[in-house]
């Protein structure tokens, strides 16, 4: 297996070179087609307490937001230009909400990129869009620290496994990457149903797609399964974590589980979530 397509989210935003650092690494690395898609979204038609806009304020915010649209264009065809990808590279552009167009876009590509929920960035721009994504468009996505990656992604890989549903969809999403790691550490924490010897069903499985498992079980020792994962991470010098996505969305309005709200809080390397 292969990642054939990787869709990355282009905006203007700080985070989008380190986020097009990461998609750049990736698509070299398994020679991959690398799509940039940047977002025009609809722009009210009224404010609140005042009723329509006036026409040529319309006007002004619509040639506002063609030239972000565009701004972003070029950015996204420098940067893959300069890292020497113009030939495996597509811009596309949506007119529609970030998360519909990245939603929709997603479930034709292999991965999706997007960056985590920077403090310092536009108060504007759309919380947890990563697990958002993760929990409604079926396909895996990868968020990327706002502080950026490391020099490598996936050559020493954290699979979170827990023996559920979501863990499960994680691992075979990410199969085109923990087929060509160095190392998989399976990791699990307190592990509950999984029989005398945790861990040895998934590695045995992962092992006949040729994947290099290590398997470690912790039982907690005190701390939650979120600690474990980043103390894990950073005692095996971790570049990738792949972990399910726990939560749902209702209305639109994402919950998420508290292991994966403290991880992409805490977060200091790329994690692939899956739902």
């Amino acid at each position: 297996m292969s990642l054939c397509d990787i869709l990355v989210h282009v905006d203007r935003a700080k985070t989008f070179d380190k986020r097009m650092a990461a998609a750049v690494n990736l698509a070299r690395e398994h020679n991959a087609h690398l799509i940039g898609l940047g977002v025009n979204p609809p722009l009210p038609v009224a404010a609140y307490g005042v009723g329509p806009l006036p026409g040529t304020l319309m006007d002004s915010l619509n040639q506002q937001a063609t030239e972000e649209l565009e701004a972003a264009g070029t950015l996204f065809r420098k940067a893959a230009e300069a890292a020497g990808l113009p030939a495996s590279t597509e811009w596309r552009a949506a007119d529609d909400t970030v998360f519909d167009a990245l939603s929709l876009h997603g479930r034709y590509a292999d991965l999706t990129i997007v960056s985590q929920d920077d403090p310092d960035g536009d108060p504007t721009s759309y919380p947890n869009l990563g697990a958002d994504l993760a929990l409604s468009s079926g396909r895996p996505i990868m968020i990327v620290p706002y502080i950026g990656a490391g020099p490598t992604i996936g050559k020493k890989i954290l699979l979170s496994w827990d023996g559920g549903r979501e863990a499960g969809r994680a691992m075979h999403d990410a199969l085109p990457l923990l087929e060509e790691a160095d190392v998989v550490h399976v990791l699990l924490v307190e592990p509950r149903g999984l029989g005398d010897d945790p861990g040895a069903d998934v590695a045995r499985h992962l092992a006949r797609h040729g994947v290099k498992v290590q398997v470690t079980v912790r039982d907690g020792s005190g701390l939650d399964a979120a600690q474990e994962m980043l103390n894990f991470v950073s005692d095996q010098a971790i570049d990738l974590m792949v972990m399910g996505c726990y939560g749902h969305s209702r209305l639109r309005e994402a919950v998420f589980g508290g292991v994966t709200k403290t991880i992409l809080n805490e977060m200091t390397i790329p994690v692939l979530l899956a739902h």
